[in-house]
């Protein structure tokens, strides 16, 4: 058999093959060079619910949940009330730029803020504004005295909500799972906002078939009482280590 001329290979057998050389069968079998063995040290696996473990993490996760198909109920219901009190394509898109707005001013100043503030007491006040924002928008409603300019003031003011409460929402996430468990629970977050996203529209529309705009008002400023209650009862590492680091 005429030998193996491969560049770098050397035919097993060869006297002359120094000892760190791969032979061409070594060559042939093994992974590829820079691959990594599946047993190596450090790698572990994670199951694919395995944050869900975590008391606080698992409060945090289905208070999210119900509270965020109420917020896509809301954003539904407000196009549908625009747009019965305008019949202006131009007053939709004004209210979306009104919601989105104070997030491009406001986001660097609600970054730093969420870093050095109890985080669980910052989202508990945020969540019990835009409550109240709900409930004001229901009210009005009901009672029939909402005009465009209350929809435009209080979609800005709940943008600028919204604009403090994204940045210390995702920094909870580190406070409630270990390290190790960082990517896990950041993906069951964005899992059960795209979830929201997906359920929200879905249960607005029934709301709206058989009883009404104010009606999703309503359920709404209701499903905020469920974060509400997630935040007050889950004790993350951020509160735990504060009240380590005053102890003498």
């Amino acid at each position: 058999m005429p030998e193996d001329r491969r560049p770098g290979c050397v035919a097993e057998g060869t006297p002359e093959a120094p000892t760190d050389t791969p032979t061409c069968e070594a060559d042939a079998g093994g992974p590829p060079i820079g691959s990594a063995h599946a047993s190596g040290a450090g790698m572990e696996r994670v199951g694919t619910f395995e944050s869900l473990t975590h008391k606080d993490f698992r409060f945090f996760l289905t208070g999210a949940l119900i509270s965020n198909v109420g917020t896509w109920m809301q954003v539904m219901a407000l196009g549908w009330l625009v747009y019965e009190l305008t019949k202006s394509e131009l007053s939709l898109g004004l209210v979306n730029f009104l919601s989105g707005l104070p997030t491009l001013f406001l986001i660097l100043f609600a970054g730093t803020l969420a870093d050095r503030v109890d985080r669980r007491n910052l989202l508990i006040w945020l969540q019990a504004g835009m409550m109240l924002q709900a409930l004001a928008f229901a009210a009005l409603t009901s009672f029939g005295t909402i005009t465009i300019s209350w929809v435009y003031g209080l979609t800005l003011v709940g943008g600028i909500l919204a604009a403090f409460m994204f940045p210390a929402w995702q920094a909870m996430v580190p406070d409630l799972v270990p390290r190790r468990l960082l990517l896990n629970g950041i993906a069951l977050n964005s899992a059960q906002f795209n979830g929201a996203r997906l359920l929200g529209p879905m249960f607005a529309a029934l709301v709206l078939r058989w009883f009404g705009v104010a009606e999703v008002f309503w359920v709404n400023a209701f499903t905020f009482l469920f974060v509400i209650y997630a935040l007050w009862v889950i004790r993350p590492a951020q509160e735990i280590d504060r009240a380590s680091a005053d102890k003498p």
